[in-house]
């Protein structure tokens, strides 16, 4: 629609009006559904007027359209009507979603992933509301342009995580506690967990004996591969480096300021990588 289409051009301004939004005395709240339509922008319930408990007139409709927009934005990819069904759906979008041009932020495919994983969410309920997914792309589109405003640590915290080679492809992240979760193979985990309430990432680095080593190898090496591992942290910016080592397990901690990981944040990444290498037997 145009508003102001009877004067000059330069006047006008383009609406986009939710027809939606119409109703009539008696009407039962569903929508009307046109054939030949892009049926994967739809939420399911648009599809299944007759069959679904949920309501078409509900914000969450809103959300499942805009995620499904994001997948063909990054994507290029038009989505197919029940595509959030597919039991490969979560691989398929981060299949589709690519580092944006420009950006050296590394952690955005996986971020843009689980956005418009959250927000067609099948279930009407689970989906994240639209304030929720306002939020998180105008936070992604702060890193991605280079703005000068402070970051969110939990951000900088996958940031780190994404950059760092020993853990960039199988971190898994938490978004109930904003956290870096990985477990490798040969005992090793690590935890990252950026704090906004004081501004600080941290870490927690554990490696215990799974009892397929050499006994004598463990006693033998575990001390200075302990003392490397915390030697790589201290090397880069990571500070309150904390090592103990008990019977055949070691646990090593440390923290960084959310303006410094911001500055360095290669040098975080590399430090961690290499402390996390030193552990592996």
């Amino acid at each position: 629609m145009l508003q102001n289409g009877w004067l000059d051009y330069s006047d006008w301004k383009l609406v986009v009006l939710d027809f939606d939004l119409s109703t009539y005395r008696g009407a039962r709240q569903k929508s009307v559904l046109a054939k030949e339509s892009a049926l994967g922008f739809l939420a399911p319930e648009q599809l299944e007027i007759e069959r679904s408990s949920y309501s078409t007139r509900n914000a969450a409709v809103d959300s499942f359209g805009v995620g499904m927009t994001l997948l063909f934005l990054c994507g290029g990819i038009e989505p197919e009507a029940y595509a959030q069904r597919r039991p490969d759906f979560a691989d398929f979008i981060t299949d589709a979603v690519s580092k944006p041009k420009n950006s050296e932020w590394c952690s955005l495919p996986k971020r843009y992933a689980r956005l418009i994983l959250q927000a067609t969410q099948d279930e009407q309920p689970r989906r994240w509301d639209l304030a929720q997914i306002i939020l998180e792309l105008r936070r992604l589109q702060q890193v991605h342009v280079g703005s000068d405003q402070p970051i969110d640590t939990d951000m900088l915290c996958e940031e780190v995580a994404a950059r760092c080679p020993a853990i960039a492809v199988i971190y898994s992240w938490s978004a109930d506690d904003d956290s870096v979760t990985v477990q490798r193979p040969g005992g090793l985990s690590l935890r990252m967990h950026g704090a906004r309430e004081n501004e600080k990432i941290s870490i927690t680095i554990t490696w215990a004996a799974t009892g397929v080593e050499e006994r004598g190898s463990v006693a033998k090496y575990l001390p200075d591969r302990l003392q490397r591992s915390a030697g790589a942290l201290r090397s880069g910016p990571w500070e309150n480096v904390q090592d103990v080592q008990r019977r055949r397990d070691v646990v090593l901690t440390a923290s960084l300021a959310s303006d410094a990981a911001r500055r360095r944040l290669d040098d975080a990444a590399k430090s961690l990588s290499k402390a996390i290498e030193a552990l592996q037997f």
